[in-house]
């Protein structure tokens, strides 16, 4: 009898497991949460950024006002001018350095400020000279070193060229205006402010002259093939006269003076 529920007991031991199980099954499942983002997705590294460096590599020695090779960190002021002696610095910056036994060191310039150095310092082709003075008590600024172009910045300095030409030989001459001298781009008299006023009337050869203040009409001045007539229209000679002068001398009413 102690076995019968002995193995009654087993059995519904068993079909409870098998109950819980199945409930086990028929529940929705939760879904796993996603992987990282960093392991779904490649990192896409970031482009450097591209340009020129506004810092410049210069290397010296050091020494003091007697000749001797400074060493150790040192304070020294670098300075830019427009000529090789005398004048106001156009750039300078301070650095401390560090020069090794025999009072050599290596620097950046334009390594203590963030613009670097300028670019517009270069944009003529007027030389440059670097002055270095130790900021230590009895210091002078050393000779100045002149600074010159490595080869390829040479062809870079072409860049600024089209054939070796400059940019401007290719800039287009504007279109003229309509009535406009298309040598000149003025406007031709016959179209100027002036001429579209003018009013009255003349007679071919006659020099023209005011009649009025906007008014033209004939003169007294005759010309024809190179020949200057007053008071006739027929001058025989570089400058015939018709009438009477009473200036130095007089002719007779009607007669004519003629000058070669």
């Amino acid at each position: 009898m102690k076995v019968n529920r002995f193995v009654f007991g087993v059995s519904v031991l068993a079909v409870g497991l098998v109950g819980a199980a199945a409930a086990q099954a028929q529940q929705p499942q939760a879904s796993e949460p996603d992987a990282p983002a960093t392991a779904a997705r490649p990192t896409i590294q970031a482009l450097p950024t591209s340009g020129v460096p506004h810092e410049i590599k210069f290397n010296a020695v050091l020494k003091d006002s007697s000749g001797k090779p400074l060493t150790g960190t040192v304070a020294v002021s670098f300075s830019l001018y427009d000529q090789q002696e005398g004048g106001t610095p156009s750039w300078s910056e301070t650095q401390n350095v560090e020069a090794d036994a025999q009072g050599r060191y290596s620097v950046l310039l334009g390594a203590a400020s963030s613009a670097g150095v300028p670019a517009e310092l270069f944009r003529s082709s007027d030389g440059r000279w670097l002055g270095v003075r130790v900021l230590a008590p009895g210091n002078v600024e050393l000779p100045r070193v002149r600074w010159v172009s490595v080869p390829y910045a040479l062809k870079a300095g072409d860049a600024e060229t089209l054939g070796g030409r400059p940019l401007s030989s290719f800039l287009m001459v504007p279109d003229a205006p309509s009535g406009a001298n298309p040598a000149t781009g003025e406007p031709s008299a016959s179209n100027s402010p002036l001429a579209s006023a003018l009013t009255g009337t003349g007679t071919a050869g006659f020099i023209s002259k005011f009649t009025a203040a906007t008014t033209l009409g004939n003169s007294v001045i005759f010309e024809k093939t190179g020949n200057i007539g007053l008071g006739t229209t027929s001058p025989v000679s570089k400058l015939s006269v018709v009438g009477n002068i009473t200036a130095t001398g007089s002719i007779a009413a009607g007669g004519i003076l003629s000058l070669p």
